[in-house]
This record gives structure tokens, C-alpha cells and sequence, in this order.
């Protein structure tokens, strides 16, 4: 197996979701723009309600209050196994 990094910006104007595999950008759909409520719980790795569960590992799992950049993403991966842990 192997880790891969996936990125996913999402603008609640437009509605659209783009997202990004291994740094690059690999395509955007519009989902809508409620796909973020403020209120409420956030599921990674389960549809709310379903039985089914990722079967894989998250890792650095983070959510950012604003839409990264392309270049922030890449950069992000390009990290590799220095992370995004910051350097104090």
C-alpha cells in the first residue's frame, strides 16, 4: 500500500469543490452550497446514518477557514514526510 494525499477546496458561493490528488488538481464539481453547514456534526470516513466505514488511515486530517491555494496544496505534499506540523 501507499499514502496518498488528497485535498479538496470548496467555495460555498459557487458551490464548487475541486480536488487535488498527490498535489495536482484532478478535477471540481459543483456539490451545492450548503455542503458545510455551520451546525451540526462533521463525519470523515462514514456517510452519517450508513454502516459502511472508510477502510483505509487518515493522517493530518485538517480544515482550513479558507480555500487553499494550488500552490499551498502542492506545497503541502511536497512536504512528504516533514508534514505540515509547524515549526516552533
Amino acid at each position: 500500500w501507499a499514502w496518498t494525499h488528497v485535498a479538496m477546496t470548496y467555495d460555498r458561493n459557487s458551490g464548487t469543490a475541486s480536488f487535488y490528488i498527490n498535489g495536482m488538481f484532478n478535477g471540481s464539481a459543483n456539490v451545492g452550497t450548503n455542503l458545510m453547514p455551520t451546525s451540526g456534526d462533521f463525519f470523515l470516513g462514514q456517510i452519517p446514518g450508513s454502516a459502511g466505514f472508510y477502510k483505509g488511515l487518515l493522517d493530518e486530517v485538517s480544515i482550513y477557514s479558507r480555500p487553499l491555494n494550488p500552490e499551498e496544496i502542492y506545497n503541502i505534499f511536497n512536504a512528504g514526510t516533514a508534514g505540515k506540523c509547524p515549526i516552533f
